[in-house]
Order: structure tokens, then sequence, then C-alpha cells
């Protein structure tokens, strides 16, 4: 019976550390993708701010300022108000490319 008892509290102890460590992971997460977003406005407002040309980005140039994969500078973009999506079009009318830019 005492195997049985230590064995309980064992489970009980594992149960709680692994919520634990679950919400500590979930929260990093986040704040990872808070940073990633919050890099994103910063540089885009400080092109912005530049005023030399229409200051948009396409993802490879934001992809090499920031060191972050396109997955992320597209999903940081997304989840930003404060960042704008626009289509490049072609003589063709077809998308060209993804530009991404500061609104105010």
């Amino acid at each position: 019976m005492a195997i049985k008892g230590c064995l309980e509290i064992a489970a009980d102890i594992a149960s709680i550390a692994t919520a634990i460590v679950a919400v500590w992971a979930y929260g990093r997460y986040r704040c990872l993708l808070r940073r990633k977003r919050v890099d994103l406005e910063e540089y885009l407002k400080s092109e912005k701010d530049k005023k030399i040309d229409q200051e948009q980005r396409t993802l490879l140039h934001l992809s090499r300022a920031l060191a972050l994969s396109q997955s992320d500078i597209l999903q940081a973009a997304f989840d930003s108000k404060k960042i704008e999506p626009r289509i490049e079009t072609g003589s063709d009318g077809k998308a060209k490319r993804l530009l991404l830019e500061y609104k105010n």
C-alpha cells in the first residue's frame, strides 16, 4: 500500500509540473510572437519616417533586415493592426508581389 501511495503522489506532482511547463511554454511562445510583431512594426515605422520612397517593403527585404523567416514576417504582419499589406500588380493585372507598409 505504501508503494501505491508514493506512486499516486508522484503522479500528482508530475501532472502539476506538466501544467506549469505548458503554461510557461505558451507564455514564452506568445512573448516571442509579440517581440517579432513589435520589431516589424518599429522597423516599418522607422522606414516610413525616413520618407525616402513609398515606405513599402517586400518580404525578402524585411526577412534580410530583421533576420526573420518570411512566414514569421507574414504572421507578425497579419497579427498587427498597424501594418497594412498591399499587392503590387503587373501589367497583366495579376499579383506580382506582396508589400507591407506601416499605417498611422
